[in-house]
């Protein structure tokens, strides 16, 4: 019963997505957080997650946290610049780092060429 009732609850009219890894990157001391979303479960030799990058976006909301399910993926549900935004992962890392692991990765593959979350 518990699963059908957060099955009904995501807003399935607003934006959904589904990614390998949601990363939570604290970078510096400067307190800023990115989100970084992944479509690959690899991990580097430092134990950070690696791999393509779909999209990211700062973390402004308790509500971008993904929360373990029922059905052993995490989900995110939270107001993505006036749209609904839904978030399906199946591993959350939270990582600190000196620079913008972001910023870095577009010399890799750049923003034009990443898939994005929905928009």
């Amino acid at each position: 019963m518990t699963a059908f009732l957060l099955f009904m609850s995501i807003p399935w009219n607003g934006l959904t997505d589904t990614v390998a890894v949601v990363e939570f990157n604290e970078f510096s001391d400067t307190g800023i957080t990115a989100i970084i979303y992944r479509d690959s479960f690899k991990i580097d030799k430092d134990g950070l997650p690696i791999g393509p990058i779909v999209d990211w976006r700062f973390f402004t909301s308790l509500d971008q946290i993904p929360r373990l399910t029922a059905g052993g993926r995490f989900l995110a549900v939270w107001n993505d610049n006036g749209f609904p935004r839904t978030v399906f992962c199946f591993c959350v890392y939270s990582t600190r780092t000196l620079h913008d692991r972001e910023l870095a990765e577009r010399k890799i593959l750049p923003l034009d060429k990443r898939r994005k979350l929905s928009r």
